[in-house]
C-alpha cells in the first residue's frame, strides 16, 4: 500500500535508493506468505519458541484500544 511504500522512500531519501529495498521486501513477503497469513490470525513465527526462551517479556493484557500491554 501507499504507506508501506512511503516508509521505504522516507527512510532511503529517494525513490532510486528505495527501489532495491522495496523489491527485496516484496520478495520476502512472497517467500513468507504462509507465515504472514498465519500471523494475521495470531499464529507464531516458526522460530518463536527459540526466541521466547531468551525473552524476559510477557503479555499482561490488552488495553482499551486492543493494543498489547507487556510486562518486561
Amino acid at each position: 500500500d501507499d504507506i508501506w511504500l512511503l516508509r521505504y522512500i522516507l527512510s532511503r531519501k529517494t525513490v532510486d535508493k528505495a527501489e532495491p529495498a522495496v523489491r527485496k521486501g516484496i520478495e520476502w513477503r512472497k517467500a513468507n506468505a504462509q507465515w504472514l497469513e498465519a500471523a494475521k490470525t495470531g499464529g507464531k513465527a516458526p522460530f518463536a519458541d527459540q526466541i521466547e526462551r531468551f525473552t524476559a517479556v510477557d503479555l499482561h493484557k490488552l488495553n482499551n484500544d486492543g493494543g498489547a500491554v507487556m510486562i518486561i
